[in-house]
């Protein structure tokens, strides 16, 4: 790379005045982002070079706990952050970037500008062309290769190290203005020299004479004390070559630009520098912050060189070389017109064409009915927070179009009462059952908004869909997660501390905020632990039955009128415990078959051993539906069951045995061993509670199944109980005998399971 790599000196000037202002704008009005890493240093640069200094806008502290510096550079409104003293690096530098973008949704540039190790190359003789102190190396492609490449990331194999990480190419648009940059240099229309002038009166940023510039041979190793300023080192052993001055007097300050290399620790060691120089397409600049930033924006790097990331480390040049970093950065944001960055993706929110994911046509059921309540919950929730999560038993009716009938015109009815209220609102559905499916939706919505790369096959749609999603020229969008029931693809053990890279393995950290663009987000999941994890402090939303009126409404909208019967409806509503698939299901069974009645459907639920199976296995076809997704009431309730058998066995135990009973007051004493709560089985408990497969009396001392679900669960996974008969003697004393795989059991209301 170093024979692609550009130099050029800078000349030119036009004056400028700094003005310090108090005013104060909205965070989405800022455009550009500038990162630095040490407070007396690269902090203070920026300070300095900022036309204003604005009173910074209010943002939420309770998520966000940066303080930044807010102000502008010529056309643009720039918000600098600094990582913490002392905690500089890829990781720190990834906390504090991670909430900046969700605070300042509409930052296009993200500049990370501050100091680095040079590489010199080595047995060039022209100092123009070569690295000294205090010069600048951006981070650029060449032909095919990155600008910044992570040398400690990668895999080792038996014939060595292979590295594998790297950093997202700049954007285009800062590739231009770099070219016009050099241009402008060339024809001396550049502000370098009053930038410089204007660091220069903080006595911090004063010049350096050129003999402070050391360079020793790579093999010779400091000597003396580490803060000696090498008075004991010999300088025969120094590099001889011609001094910048002397090639040019007004070439004291060069920028060059080629690969920059990012690790997680300062080097100073010149082998092993120039060993990673090779590796990494012989890298200029050797740093610690690029990928840390990477993880949740593009961004160019800028470094002014402190060192030669030897053992002859000192900080002589560390405040000019942070100065010269800073005017570098101030000079291209100059160069840059921030009309042309208010819009990068060249449409405004107001212009584009609302866009749907949701499977099929987006219609409403001419036919739904009830769920009133849960539309005006989801409305008040959304004054306090931008998510709501509905939980409720598969079938219920929740809102998502992966079941039909009632769920296909809940999720209808909550889009269109959605863009009633904002016209121009997006609307994006995630399957969420899995990573695939997640990660499928997420590649759909990111071809949808056009988003650079998406087509890359290491394109990282989790990072780049939130944060596109966040961004203020968004405008409003609705996204609904449907089914998202595992919560160890969404969340970490309890002990597991994360990373900023390791947060995208869990989907929750991998969904837009939306504060700043009037976004929303609907979970829906059979597993409340997921949904009270998604919401937090704010209440889940239950999804219970319809009401007996709203459920004959429904059935009788959908069973042809030659096959009403009023008084079988009620009877069948009954048995289908008021469930909206279960109805719509058996509608469609009537409708579908010539010769069967209301009465029929009646009769082989009844028909429980021989029936019960094929009936409530019946698939509805649509059109609407996302493939691949069930449709039937058993395959529905079977997601359930295989869930929580990769969760807690003991719940499936619980369940199986649970099934053979009376669904009603299931004593707790029947369903565990001894008095006393094990600590398993208050797990499994909660498990089934959880998923809304029992309910508990409020003192958790009785449970009772719907009666349906009960029927379906006799065909669970795990079948381990069957009743041979019950004797009752008064309401709180009964007595069942089972058969499982190793005999016969009495179950005692009084104590328990014990041997027959």
């Amino acid at each position: 790379m170093a024979e692609s790599s550009t130099s050029s000196s800078i000349g030119g000037a036009s004056p400028f005045k700094i003005v310090r202002g108090h005013a104060t704008f909205k965070c989405a009005d800022y455009n550009v982002a500038w990162i630095c890493a040490l407070r007396d240093t690269e902090l203070l640069a920026a300070r300095i070079l900022l036309d204003e200094e604005h009173n910074t806008p209010q943002y939420d502290t309770k998520y966000d706990q940066n303080t930044y510096i807010c102000g502008k550079v010529g056309e643009h409104k720039v918000v600098v952050a600094c990582m913490p003293s002392g905690r500089s690096g890829n990781v720190s530098a990834g906390h504090l970037t991670g909430p900046l973008f969700h605070t300042f949704p509409n930052i296009k540039i993200t500049l990370l500008v501050g100091i680095g190790g040079g590489v010199p190359r080595q047995g060039h003789q022209d100092p123009l062309e070569d690295i000294y102190l205090g010069d600048v190396v951006i981070g650029w492609p060449g032909d095919g290769t990155p600008a910044v490449i992570q040398y400690d990331s990668g895999r080792w194999k038996v014939d060595g190290f292979e590295q594998r990480g790297s950093v997202d190419q700049p954007d285009y648009h800062l590739t231009q203005a770099l070219d016009i940059l050099i241009s402008n240099h060339e024809v001396g229309q550049t502000d370098f020299p009053k930038s410089i002038a204007l660091l220069q009166k903080n006595p911090k940023f004063a010049s350096r004479k050129p003999d402070e510039d050391r360079l020793f041979q790579p093999a010779y190793r400091h000597e003396g004390d580490y803060y000696s300023g090498c008075r004991q080192c010999i300088l025969t052993n120094l590099v001889h070559r011609p001094g910048r001055a002397e090639a040019r007097p007004d070439g004291l300050f060069r920028f060059h630009h080629g690969t920059i290399a990012s690790g997680g620790a300062v080097i100073q060691d010149a082998k092993l520098r120039d060993r990673l120089s090779r590796e990494c397409n012989n890298a200029r600049c050797l740093e610690m912050e690029a990928v840390g930033v990477n993880l949740n924006s593009r961004c160019l790097v800028i470094r002014g060189l402190a060192t030669y990331a030897d053992s002859h480390k000192n900080d002589v040049w560390k405040c000019v070389a942070a100065g010269n970093a800073a005017a570098f950065a101030k000079e291209l944001l100059l160069t840059m017109k921030a009309a042309g960055f208010r819009d990068l993706d060249g449409i405004n929110a107001d212009q584009r064409t609302p866009i749907s994911t949701l499977p099929g046509t987006l219609t409403v059921d001419p036919h739904f009915v009830g769920r009133d309540n849960v539309f005006t919950t989801m409305q008040e929730q959304f004054t306090n927070s931008n998510r709501a999560a509905l939980v409720g038993l598969g079938g219920i009716g929740i809102v998502l179009p992966t079941d039909r009938g009632q769920q296909d015109g809940n999720s209808s009815a909550v889009c269109y009462k959605y863009r009633g209220n904002s016209p121009g609102c997006h609307i994006f559905w995630v399957y969420g059952s899995s990573r695939q499916s997640f990660d499928d939706a997420y590649r759909r919505i990111a071809k949808e908004f056009e988003i650079p790369g998406n087509d890359d096959p290491m394109f990282e749609h989790r990072k780049a869909v939130p944060r596109e999603l966040d961004r203020h020229h968004t405008g409003p969008w609705l996204m609904i997660v449907d089914n998202a029931d595992d919560y160890n693809i969404y969340f970490p053990p309890a002990n597991g501390a994360l990373d900023e890279s390791e947060q995208s393995e869990y989907l929750a950290y991998c969904l837009p905020n939306g504060s700043e663009n009037g976004g929303r987000l609907i979970i829906t999941t059979r597993n409340a632990r997921v949904g009270e994890a998604f919401m937090g402090d704010f209440p889940i939303i239950e999804i219970l039955r319809l009401a007996p009126t709203d459920a004959r409404n429904l059935l009788q909208s959908k069973v042809p009128k030659e096959k009403w019967d009023h008084d079988r409806a009620d009877t069948l509503l009954y048995e289908l415990d008021y469930l909206p698939l279960a109805i719509t299901q058996a509608a469609a069974f009537v409708k579908r078959n010539r010769l069967a009645t209301l009465k029929d459907y009646i009769g082989k639920l009844c028909q429980f051993h021989l029936n019960v199976k094929d009936v409530l296995s019946y698939e509805l076809h649509d059109p609407r539906r996302q493939p691949g997704t069930p449709s039937a009431v058993f395959c529905t309730w079977k997601i359930s069951y295989l869930q929580i058998q990769l969760e807690n066995s003991r719940a499936v135990d619980m369940l199986s045995l649970m099934a053979v009973l009376d669904n009603q007051a299931i004593p707790r004493m029947l369903l565990v061993n001894g008095d006393v709560l094990e600590i398993s089985e208050m797990d499994a408990l909660q498990v089934l509670l959880d998923f809304s497969l029992i309910r508990d009396d409020g003192q958790c001392e009785f449970f009772s199944m719907y009666p349906l679900q009960q029927l379906v669960s006799n065909f669970g996974p795990s079948k381990k109980y069957a009743c041979v008969g019950t004797t009752s003697v008064n309401r709180d004393l009964c007595f069942c005998h089972l058969r499982t795989g190793s005999g016969l059991m009495v179950l005692d209301s009084r104590v328990g399971k014990k041997p027959a």
